[in-house]
């Protein structure tokens, strides 16, 4: 599955606009500065040096995460896909994210 590959039911947004009810890339890049932080949560290796490097580019996350962990780049797309599932758009409030079911 690619980033642009999985289908989901789409939901109303705060804006009245339908979109999905997970993360997107999009949504990802466009909040680069916020979530880059919760990208290095869930990958810890990836250094804040590499996490700018990237500037929100899938791509470039992919392809690090294959480097940083020995992965193919199906298995550095499966773990970015299942993330991004586990997590919807809720930068517009001020509650931490705690994912206890995350996994390496």
């Amino acid at each position: 599955m690619s980033k642009d590959s999985a289908h989901h039911h789409n939901v109303a947004s705060q804006d009245g606009t339908m979109r999905s009810p997970y993360l997107t890339w999009n949504d990802v890049q466009g909040k680069w500065h916020i979530y880059k932080g919760k990208v290095r949560q869930r990958w810890a290796l990836l250094t804040t040096n590499d996490l700018e490097g990237m500037q929100g580019y899938y791509e470039e996350m992919s392809g690090k995460i294959q480097q940083v962990y020995d992965v193919s780049k199906e298995e550095a797309d499966r773990q970015i896909d299942e993330w991004l599932m586990g997590h919807d758009d809720t930068t517009t409030t001020t509650s931490s994210d705690s994912n206890p079911t995350s996994s390496v």
